[in-house]
C-alpha cells in the first residue's frame, strides 16, 4: 500500500493538468498513489488522464457524472488507500520535496495533520528545494487558535488517514467547503504541525470555479459553511478572542449575499438576510480592521435596498441572476 494517496478533482481541465501531473511524478522518497477523479469533464481532461495512467502505475483515474468538487474529494477518499491523504487542486501545483519534507515532519513530530506554505500566483515560478522554516507545533484543544499559515484563505494539508476515514465534504455546499472539512479534521486532532516553508503553488486561474460568474446559490453556501465553521468553533474550548477571527468570516459571507443580493436587484434575499443578522453585522463594523472608506462602504447596506441598490446597483461580472 502507498504511503501517501493524493487525490485530485478534475473538470475541464485540459489546458493545465499536465504540469501537475508532471509534478506528483516527481515527488521525491516517497510511495504515491494519485486518484484523477474527473467530475464529468466535456474538453480533453479525460483522454489526457487516461493516456498518463497508462504509463504511470501509481496513478488511477475514475470518471463520474458532474456532481460537483466535494462529491469527486469524497469519491477519491473512498477509492484510495494510502496511510496519508492529501487533496491537490487540478490546476495547482507542489515542489518536488513537496509532501516528503511534510510526511517526514508529521512522522517525526508524531501528528495527525501537516501543513506546508502556499504561494499564490498567477505564473508558476518554481522556487526549488527549500530549508524548513520555523516550524509551528499544536496540540490538543488549543489547535483550532492556530492559522497554520493562513487556513481560512488556502491551504492544502496532509491528513493521516485514521483522522479522515469517516469524514466527508458537504456535496450541498459550493464554497468554502474544504475549509469546513479542514477545520472538522482538526477539532478531532491531538497535534498538528506547520512549515512554512512554501512548497504549494496556488495558481490563480481566471478560468477555475473560483473565478467564474456566481449566483444565489454560491453566495448561500458560503454563509452556510461559515455558519458551520462559527458552530464548530463555539463549540471549541477558543476564548471568545480566538474565536473572533471565525466570527468576522460569517460576518463577511453574510456581507457578500448582501452585495450579490444588491447587484442582483433581489430585495426580497436582501431584507431577510440583512433582517436575520443585523447584529453580525453591527459586530463587523465594530470589530473588523477597516479603512474609513470600507467602513463606509458596509456601513451603506444597512440603508433603505432602494438606495443600497443605488450605490452597489449594476451587476458586476461575478454576479449571476437566479433563473
Amino acid at each position: 500500500m502507498a504511503e501517501l494517496a493524493v487525490i485530485v478533482p478534475m473538470y475541464n481541465v485540459e489546458k493545465c493538468i499536465t504540469d501537475l501531473l508532471q509534478a506528483l511524478a516527481a515527488q521525491e522518497e516517497i510511495s504515491l498513489e494519485v486518484w484523477l477523479v474527473d467530475d464529468g469533464s466535456q474538453d480533453g481532461t479525460g483522454a489526457i488522464c487516461q493516456a498518463w495512467v497508462q504509463a504511470h502505475p501509481e496513478f488511477n483515474y475514475v470518471r463520474q457524472d458532474n456532481r460537483g468538487v466535494s462529491a469527486a474529494r469524497n469519491r477519491g477518499l473512498e477509492l484510495s488507500r494510502g496511510d496519508y491523504v492529501a487533496f491537490v487542486d487540478a490546476d495547482d501545483w507542489v515542489e518536488p520535496d513537496a509532501f516528503a519534507v511534510i510526511l517526514r515532519l508529521m512522522k517525526q513530530e508524531q501528528a495527525e495533520i501537516g501543513f506546508m506554505g502556499t504561494v499564490k500566483e498567477e505564473v508558476l515560478q518554481p522556487l526549488g528545494l527549500q530549508p524548513a522554516g520555523k516550524v509551528v507545533r499544536a496540540e490538543g484543544a488549543s489547535i483550532l487558535q492556530y492559522d497554520f499559515g493562513a487556513i481560512r484563505q488556502r491551504s492544502n494539508p496532509v491528513f493521516k488517514r485514521a483522522l479522515v476515514q469517516n469524514l466527508r465534504f458537504d456535496k450541498n455546499i459550493k464554497s468554502s467547503e474544504d475549509l469546513l472539512f479542514y477545520l472538522t479534521a482538526l477539532a478531532k486532532a491531538q497535534k498538528a504541525v506547520f512549515d512554512p516553508a512554501p512548497r504549494y503553488h496556488y495558481l490563480v486561474n481566471p478560468e477555475s470555479a473560483m473565478h467564474r460568474v456566481h449566483g444565489l446559490d454560491f453566495f448561500q453556501s458560503e454563509l452556510e459553511a461559515q455558519q458551520q465553521i462559527n458552530q464548530l468553533i463555539k463549540q471549541s474550548s477558543l476564548t471568545p478572542a480566538e474565536q473572533k477571527p471565525y466570527y468576522l468570516d460569517l460576518c463577511r459571507a453574510v456581507l457578500g449575499l448582501l452585495r450579490y443580493a444588491a447587484k442582483a436587484d433581489d430585495e426580497s434575499v436582501f431584507t431577510a438576510v440583512r433582517e436575520q443578522y443585523r447584529e453580525a453585522i453591527k459586530y463587523f463594523l465594530q470589530e473588523a480592521p477597516l479603512d474609513t472608506s470600507h467602513k463606509l462602504k458596509y456601513y451603506s447596506y444597512l440603508l433603505p435596498f432602494s438606495l443600497v441598490k443605488l450605490i452597489h446597483g449594476g451587476r458586476a461580472q461575478n454576479v449571476r441572476k437566479a433563473k
